[in-house]
């Protein structure tokens, strides 16, 4: 009798203990959706922030894969631009593990250094070999590039 009462009563707390956990995922995305910028594709989401702090401009965001099994090897290139579109820097961010799972979520930061030339705009661009699977040769591999532009309200 005793046992089977340890037993109801760990049942009862061990849900109770383990709804307090979130998940990596579940808090990306709930980063994702509170991110004042967005941009969505075919083959992924993504929320952005760009902030200004000291001599530097960060752009600080959260990708989401929704097309590929996986994503291998992506690649974020951010280039601010002038009110012309002239560049006024570039910065790249690398994911690490190099595999972004089908709806999973990885962070990205890049930084520039504040110019005299108040930035418009940025662009942005993508790349990375999406794969939904296929032969020992890689029959399934499909290198991706893309890109769009975020317009900054001054």
């Amino acid at each position: 009798m005793k046992n089977h009462k340890l037993l109801i009563l760990l049942l009862l707390i061990i849900p109770v203990l383990a709804s307090g956990c979130v998940s990596l995922t579940q808090q990306l995305g709930e980063q994702m959706s509170v991110l004042p910028g967005r941009y969505a594709s075919f083959d992924l989401k993504l929320g952005l922030e760009v902030k200004k702090a000291g001599e530097q401009v960060s752009v600080e965001g959260v990708v989401k894969n929704t097309r590929y099994a996986f994503m291998e090897d992506l690649e974020i290139w951010i280039t601010p631009q002038d009110i012309s579109g002239k560049s006024l820097a570039r910065s790249v961010s690398y994911f690490i593990p190099g595999i972004l799972k089908l709806d999973d979520y990885a962070q990205f930061s890049v930084k520039f250094p504040v110019t005299a030339t108040p930035i418009a705009k940025l662009l942005f661009t993508y790349r990375y070999t999406g794969n939904d699977g296929g032969d020992k040769e890689g029959g399934g591999a499909i290198p991706w590039m893309n890109s769009f532009v975020a317009n900054l309200d001054q």
